[in-house]
């Protein structure tokens, strides 16, 4: 996941948490599954980047990743707008409404304690 991370979403310049040089992210059931949202593990991964023309696939030492052109151009002050609105993509309405369920739940309890 690293190598993919370096070539198609942001070099970091090997200091962690920064986000200034970056031209992708990651999507699908692999960012659902960081979320939380998801318990799927997938076997391949998901990544919207600049760094294409087209949809490709991208395989290296045994790791698939699909990698797709972005609708605009990501950069750092957009890229976790594009990747959130990208969710609504990969969730239905019956989950939607599931989770938002959940979290309403999670906040009474919060409250109460």
């Amino acid at each position: 996941q690293d190598i993919v991370k370096k070539k198609f979403v942001k070099d970091d310049l090997g200091l962690a948490g920064l986000d200034f040089n970056v031209y992708g992210y990651f999507t699908g059931l692999s960012f659902l599954n960081y979320l939380g949202i998801s318990q799927q593990v997938p076997a391949v991964l998901e990544v919207v980047t600049n760094r294409t023309s087209s949809k490709r696939y991208y395989q290296n030492l045994g790791m698939v990743a699909i990698v797709r052109k972005g609708k605009t151009t990501i950069h750092c002050n957009n890229y976790k707008a594009l990747q959130f609105f990208d969710v609504f993509y990969y969730l239905d309405e019956e989950e939607i409404e599931e989770h938002t369920k959940e979290n309403k739940e999670h906040k009474k309890v919060l409250k109460n304690h």
